[in-house]
Formats: structure tokens, C-alpha cells, sequence
């Protein structure tokens, strides 16, 4: 029998996930605007709202922080230095004001356009930004080089659980911005300038210390160091200065969530895809996870890639090599691209019927009209 599940690290498929697993047949939404438009003062009556779907199940509610800050809400065109995570502010801010019920949310963090460490959401909770003049700034990556002060957020919220789709910390040479700022759109002398501007952000928000229990007794070094800090663009970090919260890895809240272990410990072996697999994907990401999850329990992978690393095929120690062909890009519309799919999709049912001990696999897919 074919074991299938949905699984999600906390970035893109997170509430699809929780929602499968749960059983939960509808959710409340958000309306927010566009990513573009998520900024005190924007008052573009021509920006489209956007319905941002969260789960509420009994006193706990989640929350998939990229159907708030992820690149679809933003356009291909855009300019990432003017993404602030404001929405996401306001969306928890709105959970726990229109719900006092809830004890405790979930957040998702991954999948993000944002690199503001938090400074957008935080404004959207109360926080307030100055420079040496005691003049107000925006809560935008511009005013980062000027900002001096703060002050904390207003807001009251629940309990708070930071589901981190990777471990990068906030800095350093793995850090979230300079692992993730290129495919955010950020250029190389950006990412530098950030990274700079970033450590007074980082440090003004230590300051807030003189709350001991949010922090522990890490010293301001290690606490850069935090392991996940650096998930949607540092957000959840920017938030716990004053909020505090439980940290989780994603893919391991996802694989204790759904019971994984012990689905995959009775299963013949496990097929898992990712769009490319990179350094990346054993950084704390689902896919990486999961055939460590594997490998622990003895089963056979296949794995099914659109693209994969260069040092990953020399340096990733797999028994066998897996399933790798980059020649297309995945895009459905083009019948070259189908009938590929269709011809390492054989490849892949044949190569697992043979990790299955000659189970004919092929049969049982005819039989139920799986496509």
C-alpha cells in the first residue's frame, strides 16, 4: 500500500499540512494587502487584498508565514529592499485580538521575501523607530543606517511557537541573508550593506535583555548564532526579543507531527522530490530530513529532483545514485516537458519496484488509477 502524506518544514505548505493532518475541512482568513503595500502610510486605494487563510483548532491557532510575507505575494518585478514583514505583524495581531480563546499560535517561517529582521512587524504590533534626532522613521530596510531607538511593541500576544523551515542563524558566514539573499533578489553589495546595517539592528534589539527570560543567558554572540534565527528574513528573531517563544525545527516538528517514524519504520523504503537539492536541503529542510530519516531506519530513497547541485552528485553520500535529470525545466504546458515526466516517471516506478523486492508497483498504481 502507497503511504502518501503532505509534508511541509514550515515555509510553503505548512497550513496544507496542519490542515491534512488534522482533519480541519475549513479555515478563517486575514485580508491583507499586497507585500508591496504592507507599510504605515500606504493608502494605493488600487492594491488588491489578499485573503490569508490560518487554522484555529481548539485553543491553538497556525499560521504559514509566506501567504503573508512569501514571494507570491510579491511580483517578479519588484524591488525586495522595500519588502517589510509589517503583514505578518498584523495578522497575529488580528488572531489574537479577535480570538482571546487562542493560547498559543504557530507560525510558520519560511518561504519569505523579507529580510527586515522583524523591524516591519513589530511596528505593526506598536514598536516605534528613531534616529539620533528622536525623529520617527519608517519601519523599512532604508532607515536601517539611521535608527538609534525604539520603543517596544504594544500589542499583547499568546504564546508564540517559531516552526523554522532551516537552521542558518542571523549572522555569520551561514546566516539566513547572505544563504537566502540571492534568490530574494538582493545583489551582492546589498547583501553586504544589510549584513552591516543589520548588526546595529541586532544589537539594539539585545537591549531589550533587561527582559532575562526571553532570552536565556546566552551571551549577544550566541545569541547571532541561534540555531534557526535566520528563517523568513530573521522575523521570528525581531519578534522574540519582546515576545519570547519556543523555537522548532520544521522539518522535525513536521516528521514528529505527522508520526513519520513510525510510518517509515514499517514501510518498504521512501520516495521523496524536491525542485533542486542543494547544501540547502540538508540545512534543516524537509527533503534532507526525510532521507535521514530513512537512511536511520535502513530504507531505500529514490529521490526525484528538477535540478541538483553539482558537488551534491559528488559529495552527497547516497549507496546508490539517485534519480537526477536537469535537462528540463518543470513547466506542465510544454508536451516535451510531459512526456519527460512521463518517461522518468517509468524509471522511477521501476527503480522503486526493484527497492521493493519485485512488488509490482506498476500493477498496484494501474489498478487504482493513480496518474
Amino acid at each position: 500500500m502507497l503511504d502518501n502524506f503532505s509534508v511541509s518544514d514550515g515555509g510553503e505548505g505548512f497550513l496544507a499540512m496542519v490542515a491534512k493532518s488534522t482533519h480541519v475541512h475549513g479555515v478563517a482568513t486575514q485580508h491583507m494587502p499586497p507585500l508591496s503595500a504592507q507599510a504605515p502610510n500606504t493608502t494605493d486605494a488600487k492594491k488588491v487584498e489578499l485573503q490569508i487563510p490560518w487554522i484555529k483548532q481548539g485553543h491553538v491557532a497556525f499560521i504559514e508565514s509566506a501567504h503573508v510575507i512569501g514571494h507570491a505575494c510579491v511580483s517578479a518585478s519588484g524591488d525586495p529592499m522595500t519588502y517589510t514583514s509589517y503583514g505578518l505583524g498584523e495578522v497575529l495581531a488580528a488572531v489574537a485580538q479577535g480570538h482571546p480563546e487562542i493560547h498559543a499560535i504557530y507560525v510558520g517561517l519560511g518561504s519569505s521575501a523579507i529580510v527586515d529582521g522583524g523591524m516591519g512587524a513589530l511596528a505593526a504590533l506598536g514598536a516605534r523607530f528613531f534616529n539620533r534626532q528622536g525623529e520617527m522613521l519608517s519601519p523599512h530596510l532604508s532607515s536601517l543606517s539611521q535608527l538609534r531607538t525604539m520603543t517596544a511593541p504594544q500589542r499583547k500576544l499568546p504564546a508564540l511557537h517559531w516552526v523554522a523551515d532551516v537552521n542558518n542563524p542571523i549572522s555569520g558566514p551561514r546566516s539566513g541573508l547572505r544563504a537566502y539573499g540571492p534568490q530574494k533578489g538582493l545583489h551582492p553589495h546589498q547583501i553586504e550593506t544589510l549584513t552591516e546595517e543589520l548588526k546595529c539592528w541586532w544589537k539594539l534589539l539585545w537591549k531589550q535583555k533587561q527582559r532575562p527570560s526571553r532570552f536565556s543567558d546566552l551571551s549577544f554572540e550566541a545569541w547571532l548564532q541561534r540555531i534557526h534565527g535566520g528563517a523568513a528574513g530573521g522575523v521570528g528573531m525581531g519578534l522574540s526579543a519582546f515576545y519570547g517563544g519556543h523555537w522548532h525545527g520544521g522539518a522535525q516538528w513536521c516528521i514528529q507531527h505527522l508520526g513519520l517514524g513510525q510510518r517509515m519504520a514499517s514501510a518498504a523504503g521512501l520516495i521523496v522530490g524536491e525542485g533542486c537539492f542543494d547544501r540547502g536541503s540538508l540545512d534543516g529542510k524537509i527533503t534532507g530530513s526525510l532521507i535521514g530519516l530513512a537512511r536511520d531506519l535502513n530504507k531505500p530513497v529514490v529521490g526525484v529532483f528538477g535540478q541538483v547541485e553539482p558537488e551534491m552528485k559528488q559529495d552527497y553520500l547516497w549507496e546508490k545514485q539517485p534519480y537526477v535529470d536537469g535537462s528540463h525545466a518543470f513547466l506542465p504546458e510544454k508536451e516535451e516537458t510531459r512526456q519527460w515526466l512521463i518517461t522518468r516517471g517509468g524509471d522511477l516506478l521501476a527503480a522503486f519496484e526493484y527497492a521493493f523486492e519485485g512488488r509490482n508497483i506498476l500493477k498496484y498504481i494501474e489498478q487504482n488509477q493513480y496518474k
